[in-house]
């Protein structure tokens, strides 16, 4: 009889103090989740993503030619270099534009050849195809090509 006794004047935690600390675990389980998942899911979406802001090949009346281009990172991945190739230079890249600190997102970078390109080989109102590599900070390539217009200087 005095087991019985004990046991009634026993006590517990409340039914409403065990509610809420079940839902505090599960919200913090659940912020938990939620925080692995975005996190795994943006390092997985990461991309290497570049525009080309502005190209021009402009000739003037000696033959003279010029090439500039300004080239932004779009993606959320650092470029270390980029590599510029213009149709009809036989030699391949004409130049490499490689930035003393990793190009970050959002920053641009201006390209003008130090050569001086050949100007018999551009004729004025004719498209050429440009070619730009990239490599990520990561060791990823980014190709993209684009065309730029001769035009009279």
């Amino acid at each position: 009889m005095k087991l019985c006794r004990t046991l009634k004047h026993k006590r517990g935690i409340s039914p409403l103090i065990a509610t809420i600390i079940l839902l505090a675990i599960c919200i913090a389980g659940g912020a938990l989740i939620y925080s692995i998942f975005f996190s795994t899911a943006n390092t997985l979406n990461a991309t290497g993503q570049l525009s080309v802001q502005t190209s021009s090949l402009i000739k003037d009346t000696q033959g003279n030619t010029v090439f500039t281009m300004t080239i932004k990172n779009v993606g959320n991945k650092p470029f270390n270099s980029l590599s510029v190739t213009l149709a009809d230079e036989t030699s391949g890249a004409i130049g490499t534009v490689a930035p003393t600190t990793p190009l970050q997102p959002g920053q641009s970078v201006s390209y003008i050849p130090a050569a001086a390109l050949d100007g018999s080989k551009y004729v004025i109102g004719n498209s050429y195809n440009v070619i730009i590599r990239a490599t990520t900070t990561d060791g990823s390539i980014v190709t993209q090509a684009v065309s730029v217009t001769c035009t009279i200087g």
